[in-house]
């Protein structure tokens, strides 16, 4: 009878190890499907000043980043080596995976109107001190900003500096995961809501 009771005993703690390695195989199962289905890649915005640590949302994008993305696109675009009226075209031919079309064809029209005045100039733009703020980025929807940026207009013809005015931008920037090899920032100038703001002198 003992031995009878050790084999019983025995294979009840057979029966028990078997499933918990079938409990054990399948939430490995489940953790490789989920890894699997979650993207290979995630989003993390981090904002500018972390003197206080932050909050990290995977595939939130923080206003400062759009912010950014702006000052950077939009200073990209105005470049101009030697004549805007050819630089501007190979600008924005290059930079055209961050402009939605309605964008790029109102640059198109402005650039084409102005064509005379462009010739053989060139043209940079900086950002003016303290530029940003957070409220220069407010949010319209989960996929939708409103960035305003101000920035130093520098334009010469050949060694004349002929002009050099602060002006505020006003763009309407949207989120759209369409294609991130092409542009992994998921984000594009869309239009300006407000045509350029001249400032004050500082």
């Amino acid at each position: 009878m003992r031995y009878q009771y050790a084999d019983q005993n025995l294979y009840a703690q057979i029966r028990l190890l078997r499933i918990a390695v079938a409990v054990l195989l399948g939430l490995l199962a489940f953790a490789i499907t989920g890894w699997y289905a979650a993207g290979r890649t995630q989003r993390l915005s981090l904002p500018p000043v972390l003197t206080y640590g932050a909050v990290l949302e995977s595939g939130k994008i923080h206003p400062s980043e759009v912010y950014v993305f702006t000052g950077y696109i939009w200073q990209q675009l105005l470049r101009c080596e030697s004549d805007c009226s050819r630089d501007q075209q190979e600008r924005e031919e290059r930079l055209t995976a961050f402009l939605t079309p309605r964008f790029r064809s109102s640059l198109t029209a402005d650039r084409t109107t102005r064509t005379s005045e462009l010739r053989e100039r060139s043209r940079y733009i900086l950002p003016l001190p303290g530029a940003w703020d957070p409220s220069r980025v407010l949010q319209v929807d989960s996929n939708r900003w409103t960035v305003e940026l101000d920035v130093l207009l520098v334009e010469s013809i050949g060694q004349s500096e002929v002009k050099r005015v602060p002006i505020r931008y006003t763009f309407s920037v949207l989120a759209r995961a369409i294609d991130q090899e092409y542009n992994p920032w998921g984000l594009y100038l869309d239009h300006m809501p407000t045509p350029p703001q001249r400032l004050a002198q500082q």
